[in-house]
């Protein structure tokens, strides 16, 4: 099976984030942070529920405009109930895990909301120009 997605020229967030010369005015940062959560958000609603699992700024792509995309589902899951899940396994990058996946390995689509506050966090401290 394969995946295609469409060239996004802007490259990764994480790209952004460490590259010095990128200094987005507040609206640019702030139309980031809103596209990621309106993505999330339709992640959420769909029928089965998808949860990312692994959102961090290197799975966001942006495009020549800045506006993001949500991409790397590789640790993607599909849930037909609301309700919290509990793994076995714990997966993905632990700085964007909240403590109770690390602790309980209970998994929500709190895990991804937690994830956002901490990319938010990120693009927040940047310098803006």
């Amino acid at each position: 099976k394969i995946i295609c997605f469409e060239y996004l020229q802007g490259g990764s967030l994480d790209k952004c984030l460490c590259d010095h010369s990128f200094a987005p005015n507040w609206s640019t940062h702030y139309n980031i942070i809103k596209g990621i959560s309106e993505g999330l958000n339709f992640l959420h609603k769909c029928e089965p529920q998808v949860l990312h699992l692994d959102l961090k700024p290197a799975n966001i792509l942006l495009d020549c405009s800045m506006e993001p995309k949500v991409a790397d589902f590789g640790l993607s899951r599909l849930f037909t109930q609301s309700h919290a899940h509990v793994t076995e396994r714990i997966i993905g990058t632990q700085k964007y895990m909240p403590p109770e996946f690390i602790k309980d390995r209970i998994i929500s689509t709190k895990n991804d909301v937690f994830s956002l506050g901490v990319v938010m966090i990120e693009i927040m401290t940047r310098p803006a120009g």
